[in-house]
């Protein structure tokens, strides 16, 4: 089993990845912001060479503003983890374990990310 650890901003809730525009909808700016500043993070940071194609497993620690909705984070952590190569799809993943942890700096998370 291959293991991978980043620590990321937070990501915007699901409810405010995507907006309505003329051409349908598109990524918000808040959105294309988080993704730009994860991916260049993703990018310096020590990924498995190979995607992971099977029985992956993420868990996710983080700290957000009290009273928002913690499950409200994993789309976009996921979708990270694809773009970046770390998953070859999402629909691999069998367990995500999500919690708040209100001694972590404000607004960061920490994911980790085992799979074969």
């Amino acid at each position: 089993m291959t293991g991978f650890q980043i620590e990321l901003p937070c990501p915007p809730s699901t409810n405010s990845l995507y907006g309505n525009s003329t051409t349908g909808r598109d990524k918000t700016k808040r959105y294309r912001e988080w993704l730009l500043d994860a991916s260049s993070r993703m990018l310096a940071s020590v990924r498995p060479k190979q995607p992971m194609v099977a029985e992956a497993q993420i868990v996710i620690t983080l700290n957000i503003q009290k009273g928002a909705d913690i499950s409200n984070r994993i789309k976009a952590l996921e979708d990270l983890l694809v773009r970046s190569g770390v998953l070859v799809n999402d629909s691999i993943v069998d367990r995500i374990t999500i919690s708040r942890d209100r001694e972590m700096k404000l607004n960061t998370c920490s994911m980790h990310v085992f799979g074969k």
